[in-house]
């Protein structure tokens, strides 16, 4: 007997009902939060598997401008543990730099600028 779909994103188990809901593999109320401009969603760069949708920190609003945040793997298709918090840093050409920890929190970052050799 065929079972039901759930919402692919970790620890969602909402039943998938209509059929963008079982195209997208996500159920509405996460479609809802993914699309909002309130939040950002952490992307696996392997597999392109949404690893979690987080909220934009009010003190980040209007500066973050990237939807999409890429994590090196995931639980799915990397053997490391901690592949769904081993963000890749975003990085601005100069200065500093955005990074976000294995909370799903954007971190400010000072850096120097990096020289050509």
């Amino acid at each position: 007997m065929l079972q039901n779909a759930h919402c692919t994103i970790d620890q969602c188990d909402n039943e998938l009902k209509s059929f963008r809901e079982a195209a997208t593999g996500i159920c509405e109320s996460h479609r809802s939060l993914a699309l909002s401009n309130k939040h950002y969603v952490g992307v696996c760069w392997n597999c392109c598997r949404i690893t979690g949708i987080y909220e934009i920190p009010r003190r980040l609003k209007g500066i973050l401008n990237e939807k999409y945040l890429f994590s090196r793997g995931c639980s799915k298709c990397s053997p490391e543990p901690d592949a769904d918090i081993n963000w890749i840093t975003i990085k601005k050409h100069t200065g500093n730099h955005w990074a976000i920890d294995e909370n799903g929190r954007l971190l400010l970052e000072e850096s120097e600028k990096i020289q050509k050799e």
